[in-house]
């Protein structure tokens, strides 16, 4: 079974290719709002990741949560600022994504 960054990295090539052959309008590969394209890139895979972890915790059975707690107790992060909080969600986050 392939990888995922193997699959990702080989479909982003397909549609590079695809897109150059026939484009739906003529446009350069790094246009001039690049810049916009990777933070919109950030923003959905960190900030938006991060909103719906927090979301889950409220649709998950009650019992899924306390289960999550006993196997790693987070109480010393609850006296810590919201802004530690938010960077220990996004590493978290990042471990159990990949």
């Amino acid at each position: 079974m392939w990888s995922y960054a193997v699959l990702l990295a080989a479909s982003s090539v397909i549609f590079t290719l695809a897109e150059r052959r026939w484009p739906r309008c003529s446009q350069p590969v790094l246009r001039r709002s690049w810049g916009w394209d990777v933070a919109l890139l950030v923003f959905n895979a960190e900030v938006m990741g991060a909103l719906v972890a927090i979301g889950l915790v409220f649709v998950l059975p009650y019992s899924t949560v306390i289960r999550f707690r006993t196997w790693l107790p987070l109480d010393w992060l609850a006296g810590r600022s919201a802004v530690a909080q938010m960077l220990a969600l996004l590493l978290v986050k990042d471990f159990l994504q990949w």
